[in-house]
């Protein structure tokens, strides 16, 4: 797969999952009592967790490598006093080019799985952060997920709560909270992946009629979970704190 058909299948990937608003509602949800006020939305994508955040901080910092997503990001945002849109490759780039907007946030979602070397990264977001600052991330959780889906998705790796956790510790953070989240999601990862054998990005291969049904049922997932022990999930969150 060449680098301009990957960068449009994410970008149509990204559109189809910006019809679950209640899905990132519910990870913004787990998050918003560690949400400071100066926040680094960290591979923004197009935007669709950014633009719940505009109106609960004073800044909002959005960065992607993609152009696509840059593009979309400048025709949807620039006019938001403050919002800055900048490019950002995570390996590459000079860490004191982001420390100036001095974060105390950075949401990370979905993203680190696609990155060969995440622990770079992770030192890297520690080391933008300012003290007393928070890492709030996500990622796909259980190997014995990994499937198709994800060689399609351009997945290196997906996560279990303990391995998240060391590697966080090991660049310098310390775990206010780590668990799973969407048990359900797993069961329907399960069987496209591993019982159907999908081939295709995981967000194309949820059809169309499905994202309102989907979107629906994300609220009752969210008030079952908030009650019971969730043992799996189709992801792992964490809240790391720089002291």
């Amino acid at each position: 797969m060449n680098k301009r058909t990957a960068n449009e299948m994410h970008l149509n990937a990204q559109k189809n999952m910006s019809k679950l608003t209640n899905y990132y509602q519910w990870s913004l949800n787990i998050f918003k009592n560690f949400l400071g006020k100066r926040i680094w939305d960290a591979s923004a994508g197009i935007g669709i967790l950014g633009s719940k955040l505009i109106n609960k901080s004073e800044f909002v910092l959005m960065t992607d490598i993609g152009e696509n997503n840059l593009n979309y990001l400048k025709s949807k945002y620039n006019e938001y006093k403050n919002v800055i849109i900048k490019k950002c490759d995570f390996l590459k780039t000079d860490p004191s080019k982001i420390k100036k907007y001095k974060i105390d946030t950075i949401i990370n979602l979905d993203v680190l799985e696609h990155i060969d070397d995440d622990k770079k990264v992770l030192k890297f977001f520690y080391d933008i952060l300012e003290p007393n600052s928070r890492l709030l991330i996500k990622v796909p959780a259980h190997m014995f997920l990994f499937s198709k889906i994800d060689e399609a998705s351009l997945h290196y790796r997906r996560y279990n709560k303990k391995e998240l956790k060391n590697k966080l510790l090991e660049v310098g953070f310390k775990i206010e909270e780590c668990r799973y989240m969407n048990m359900a999601g797993a069961i329907l990862y399960f069987l496209k992946g591993k019982v159907l054998n999908k081939e295709e990005y995981f967000a194309n291969v949820i059809s169309e009629n499905k994202f309102d049904l989907i979107n629906k049922l994300v609220p009752l997932l969210e008030f079952f979970e908030k009650f019971f022990p969730v043992f799996w999930g189709l992801s792992v969150i964490a809240v790391a704190k720089k002291c």
